[in-house]
């Protein structure tokens, strides 16, 4: 079955272009049908089976927060070797470097703080985190300013380590816990010589040095992160300590700061790299060296791993019997429990008061209504304005509802079990207690197992639920190396989904053109002098931008876009946009026996409405306990009985790309 469809693929108008993206990326080809079934599907009207691939996200790629510390060596005591001219040069390039990486960086999303030190240790800006990019070339500004000696010592790495160390767990604890499962930390060390704490060696034992101090300090932190339930932390180590002619320094130095990297899980990057006599590799090379661009802040060492696949048909309820029958108003009753309690079958929501008709009916011991508009106490918090619209995590149940029910309007998944809260709630199992192995009906299928098959797992079903459950194939094609490229911010109204695995890793460049009434844009490989075919966007929509590709046939240098036609830039612009790799794992899928329902109209949508949602859990690899992130592709279609379908189609497939990112 996967030979037809990677073999269809190419009669699409696209179909060479995904061909060669899928075999590439997924590395499959049209004779591998080990993962599928080798019999068609059956064209049932009220059927649909859905077929494709989908990866976990790069964090680097998506608009994670992130928050990054600089911890800058100021101390008064100069690096030995280096002379005046060239300690001149290294305050000047500390200050630009620094400017630079924030500006590269620099996003809603994105905060930064400075922590300098010698003798003491100094933050800015004094609140901590900014994203204010004039605050923090300010604050870099200030590293031209030595930090002199105190009593306690000279260089006090511990000190400094210690404010990032606060800055990171404050700002960690403050955060709520959606959002903090998406926030990945990153400290950046850049260090003259080695340690000088007098604090810390009063700390040490004879087992311990000030080195070993400080690495079990930062390992800790780390896990501290983790833990906590933050996706990521980082910290790289900058040595300048490279520049100075005393081998032992150098020696001291770069022991030390590889052993923070490591418990960091971070970079450890030298600004001249020497060979074992102690000689430069690279003639010349010197202070104006020193940079901080160079470094992989925005990287995803701590790769997500997939943590739970599941389809639903949210306008579909099971019966006790197992048999799928409507639920128009998609409010997690049934037409015909709507009928039974007197709500309205096409109205999620019948009395308007922001309570879905299912909850109220649940809550009912707490005084809430249905039929009646309630006010209550609890969502208080939620201004009348939006209390009836807003969804802070964009799993389907408004924040009060969530309040209502002790969720987490923060969380798709409160209690992190990999199943999303409104499955939960509308499918009768504990969402606020992982119980996915429990077996609520004691009919041999976990909870889990139920509410991925869409069976009841409140009813005995055994006997039906291998005709009438959702069947799952899926195969695990491990952790693969993927590109990806940085998204324009210049270039408003693109946004880069697919970049192709032939194209070549470095700073490529978009360029955005109007000409003549004409709206294009065209894309130069990192690896080519010239531009590729201009490519008309007038409408928006989804488009591939190929290479120049010179010489070459066909051209598998390429990047998929969409745009927004109305959010186009007003005049010519181009952008340099960067191609990384990132690890990401993959899995081909396939679910037969989706079940369509007929529905009546029901909240502005037609008779005949199916929203069936593909939802892929993820978690960090390095904390697999942590709260999922979901990726999920919606597909919306109408079923009106006997026969009719639309899109009349007998198996779905389903591109990585039509999976939507939800924060």
């Amino acid at each position: 079955m996967l030979a037809a469809i990677m073999c269809r693929l190419t009669s699409s108008p696209r179909g060479w272009s995904r061909l060669l993206v899928a075999a590439a990326l997924l590395a499959v080809a049209c004779t591998d049908v080990s993962l599928y079934d080798p019999v068609e599907v059956p064209d049932q009207a009220d059927k649909v089976a859905f077929t494709g691939s989908v990866c976990t996200d790069n964090p680097a790629e998506r608009s994670f927060p992130l928050r990054v510390v600089f911890v800058v060596d100021s101390s008064a005591q100069p690096i030995s070797g280096v002379d005046n001219a060239g300690n001149a040069t290294l305050q000047g390039r500390r200050v630009d470097s620094l400017r630079d990486v924030v500006a590269s960086l620099r996003s809603r999303d994105t905060s930064f703080a400075l922590v300098r030190f010698g003798g003491d240790s100094l933050l800015q800006p004094e609140g901590g985190f900014t994203n204010n990019a004039a605050e923090m070339a300010e604050a870099a500004g200030s590293l031209t300013v030595a930090v002199p000696c105190t009593a306690d010592g000279c260089r006090r790495t511990g000190q400094a380590l210690s404010i990032a160390s606060s800055l990171v767990t404050g700002d960690l604890l403050s955060t709520p816990r959606g959002p903090r499962s998406r926030t990945k930390y990153v400290v950046v060390l850049v260090q003259n010589g080695p340690a000088d704490d007098l604090v810390l060696d009063d700390a040490t034992t004879n087992s311990c040095d000030v080195g070993c101090v400080l690495q079990d300090r930062v390992a800790q932190l780390r896990q501290q992160v983790l833990e906590g339930g933050g996706a990521d932390l980082q910290l790289h180590t900058v040595d300048l300590g490279s520049l100075a002619d005393d081998d032992v320094v150098r020696a001291a130095t770069r022991g030390e700061l590889q052993r923070l990297s490591f418990a960091g899980a971070g970079e450890y990057r030298p600004v001249c790299d020497r060979n074992e006599s102690g000689t430069v590799v690279v003639p010349g090379c010197g202070p104006q060296n020193f940079s901080l661009t160079a470094l992989d802040i925005n990287s995803a060492r701590n790769v997500f791993l997939k943590k739970s696949f599941v389809v639903a048909n949210l306008n579909a309820r099971s019966l006790p019997d197992g048999t799928a029958v409507p639920d128009s108003d998609a409010d997690g009753l049934s037409d015909n429990e709507e009928a039974e309690y007197g709500t309205d079958p096409s109205r999620r929501d019948t009395d308007g008061d922001g309570i879905g008709d299912k909850v109220e009916l649940m809550l009912q011991t707490t005084g809430v209504d249905p039929l009646l508009p309630d006010d209550p106490v609890t969502c208080a918090f939620l201004d009348e304005a939006i209390r009836f619209t807003v969804d802070s995590d964009g799993d389907g149940l408004l924040d009060c509802e969530e309040a209502l029910l002790r969720l987490d309007p923060t969380l798709f998944d409160t209690d992190g079990d990999g199943l999303p809260d409104p499955l939960e709630v509308f499918g009768g199992t504990n969402f606020l207690d992982d119980d996915g192995l429990e077996d609520a009906d004691f009919d041999g299928a976990p909870n889990l197992d139920e509410l991925r098959a869409h069976t009841n797992p409140r009813a005995a079903d055994s006997k039906t639920r291998s005709q009438l459950s959702y069947l799952y194939r899926e195969v695990d094609l491990g952790i693969r190396t993927l590109l990806f490229t940085s998204q324009p911010r210049n270039i408003t109204g693109v946004v880069v989904d697919e970049t192709s695995a032939f194209s070549t890793l470095g700073n490529g460049a978009l360029s955005f053109i109007r000409d003549r009434g004409r709206t294009l844009l065209a894309w130069r490989d990192a690896g080519e002098p010239d531009f590729g075919p201009a490519v008309r966007v007038d409408e928006g929509g989804r488009f591939v931008l190929s290479a120049a590709c010179v010489g070459v046939t066909p051209c598998e240098r390429h990047l998929s876009v969409n745009v927004t036609s109305q959010l186009l830039p007003p005049a010519n612009r181009d952008e340099l946009l960067r191609v990384a790799a990132a690890e990401r794992q993959c899995t081909d899928f396939r679910v037969r026996n989706v079940t369509l329902v007929e529905t009546i109209a029901a909240d502005g949508h037609a008779a005949g409405r199916n929203d069936v949602r593909v939802f892929f859990g993820q978690v960090p690899g390095a904390s697999p306990g942590a709260f999922p992130i979901f990726r999920v592709a919606q597909f919306p279609f109408t079923f009106l009985s006997p026969d009719f379908k639309d899109p009349a189609v007998a198996d779905q497939f389903v591109d990585d790309f039509r999976f939507v990112l939800f924060e």
